[in-house]
């Protein structure tokens, strides 16, 4: 949770301990404000609030804090030892805030703690983003001794930045393996994993087309049991290149190319179509239709909430379609008027009408509850303001 600024900085003024002072950076929230950013540096000299300062300040901080930041990392690099365990929250904050100026120490970083800080330094150097932090990133891949596997912060750092020179990098590195397409499945499936994973947001800024090709075409080389690595190498980028590989993988659904991934329990074309239904693709549509109609009563809702992430002119015209050749089992029927109540608007009517004097009285009941939603504007909430008018 988070406070008012007002409220946060009288709060502050009556601290009295460094744990109270702790707690406060804390719930200092992510809107910014000077006089919170101003604290939170103040903070970087305390030893016990260092490092929840930094995470504040890579959340309400400003170019402001920079130069406060770099010095507190350059102090931890000088002193060394157990003050290295710090260093993650200055590495996030100057990597959030994207320091160009921070580049060198980063790097330093990488070549000074050969274990848990270097990732964050690694993934600090990928957020900054700039021409320096490329050249940064790919001397390190450039030091690596022939024959060495690669280390996945390292990679995923270069996969992160994003720019053609650092994914033609990890390219280079993945064909000089015997099992390229798998191992390089396998470390984008980690990508930004240090940063956390919410479904269904995105980076997009990754020039992931030769990947996206070489994972592709060495597809028949990865093992069945490790082909579900192509779909989650996806989960958190976004672009034509890899919709367009997972729409292929869907596209097999029902057919001998699919495959299942786990046990048997689970196919590789249904993971792809619900990464394409968590990015609002349209061409999952007909499959997540589908599945509405043949799934029990419980799963209906759930369904129904899935195909939100679409577009609802979209889904109307593939519930149009169905209707316009009726299926034979009346529920299906009823489900797909459901659904066009769901995400139709007024013009719809004329489609709800015809079954409105159905045989089947489900049919008929959720004909006439179809009618009111897309007619009465009460229960439509994008017409509250002409009510209002009104």
């Amino acid at each position: 949770g988070s406070v008012m600024p007002s409220d946060w900085i009288t709060w502050w003024n009556c601290a009295s301990s460094d744990d109270v002072r702790w707690a406060l950076l804390n719930l200092s929230g992510d809107v910014p404000d000077i006089r919170i950013e101003d604290h939170a540096i103040d903070s970087l000299g305390t030893p016990s609030l260092r490092d929840i300062a930094a995470h504040a300040l890579a959340r309400v901080g400003s170019a402001h804090c920079l130069p406060a930041l770099r010095v507190c990392l350059q102090t931890l690099l000088h002193d060394g030892g157990d003050n290295l365990a710090h260093v993650h929250g200055v590495a996030i904050a100057l990597g959030v805030l994207r320091d160009n100026r921070a580049v060198e120490l980063l790097d330093k970083v990488v070549r000074t703690d050969p274990f848990h800080m270097r990732s964050f330094a690694l993934d600090g150097l990928a957020r900054i983003g700039t021409d320096d932090a490329e050249k940064a990133l790919l001397h390190l891949a450039g030091e690596l001794d022939k024959g060495t596997d690669a280390p996945e912060d390292l990679i995923n750092s270069l996969i992160a930045h994003g720019s053609a020179r650092c994914v033609a990098k990890v390219l280079e590195l993945a064909k000089q393996r015997s099992d390229g397409p798998r191992w390089l499945a396998r470390h984008m499936s980690h990508l930004f994993f240090i940063r956390g994973h919410t479904p269904g947001e995105y980076y997009t800024h990754v020039q992931d087309q030769i990947l996206i090709d070489f994972l592709i075409s060495g597809e028949a080389g990865i093992p069945s049991a490790d082909k579900w690595d192509l779909v989650h190498a996806t989960e958190q980028i976004d672009s034509e290149p890899v919709r367009r590989m997972l729409r292929t993988l869907a596209s097999r659904a029902g057919t001998n190319q699919d495959t299942f991934v786990c046990g048997d329990k689970l196919q590789l074309s249904y993971l792809a179509h619900e990464e394409l239904m968590r990015r609002g693709d349209d061409f999952s549509i007909p499959c997540f239709i589908s599945k509405s109609l043949e799934c029990s009563e419980l799963s209906f809702s759930s369904i129904l909430e899935q195909l939100e992430n679409f577009r609802s002119p979209a889904v109307v015209s593939e519930v149009t379609q169905r209707l316009a050749t009726p299926p034979a089992d009346r529920q299906h029927t009823a489900r797909l008027l459901s659904l066009l109540g769901r995400f139709g608007g007024p013009a719809d009517v004329r489609l709800v009408n015809p079954y409105l004097a159905d045989d089947n009285e489900l049919v008929r009941n959720v004909a006439y509850e179809t009618q009111m939603r897309l007619t009465d504007p009460l229960r439509l909430a994008k017409h509250w303001q002409e009510i209002l008018v009104q």
